[in-house]
């Protein structure tokens, strides 16, 4: 089985510093690579009852590759890190997911079921939500508007290229 390249995408509100954060996810899931991006998280309102307004989006990817079956347990440790870090009068002030990418696509994981999505455990469930194609990253149907927006496929596309450049000769000795 080859390994993958974990990346965290963080939804949070403007008054949770993103290095915190940053630091929260090192802590918990192993040391991050120095790259990564941050967005205005502005393609859904679907956070902002709960988190509030101007809400932004970074991405974190992990120094190590790792087993792609991680990501279910990946995303049971981002629900507690987001009960216990950033939640703030019962209502959360940052989303964590987790996700993987390899060579040909960009998977997620949910608690929410869907069709299209393949179950991981009872409540947990791999979301593919990007396939790379010709060069290009490319949705589906069912694919978040933010992704869809083409917004990240720059940072993917480095991502996707560091991780080429681990798993090349490696000896998957980094599970």
């Amino acid at each position: 089985m080859q390994p993958v390249q974990y990346f965290f995408g963080i939804i949070y509100a403007p008054t949770v510093p993103v290095e915190n954060i940053k630091n929260i996810i090192s802590d918990a899931f192993g040391v991050l690579d120095d790259y990564f991006e941050e967005f205005l998280f502005d393609k859904t309102s679907y956070y902002a009852p709960e988190m509030g307004e101007n809400l932004k989006k970074a991405f974190f990817s992990l120094k190590n590759t790792k087993i792609p079956y991680k990501i279910a347990e990946f995303k049971e440790s981002s629900i507690v890190l987001e009960r216990e870090f950033f939640t703030e009068k019962g209502k959360r002030l940052v989303n964590i997911d987790p996700g993987y990418l390899d060579l040909t696509k960009i998977v997620l994981a949910s608690t929410k079921y869907g069709g299209h999505k393949i179950a991981l455990s009872n409540t947990m469930y791999a979301d593919m939500v990007m396939e790379y194609y010709k060069g290009e990253f490319r949705g589906f149907d069912w694919t978040f508007p933010d992704f869809k927006s083409g917004m990240y496929d720059g940072y993917f596309k480095r991502l996707r290229e560091l991780y080429r450049g681990k798993v090349k000769g490696e000896a998957f000795s980094s599970f």
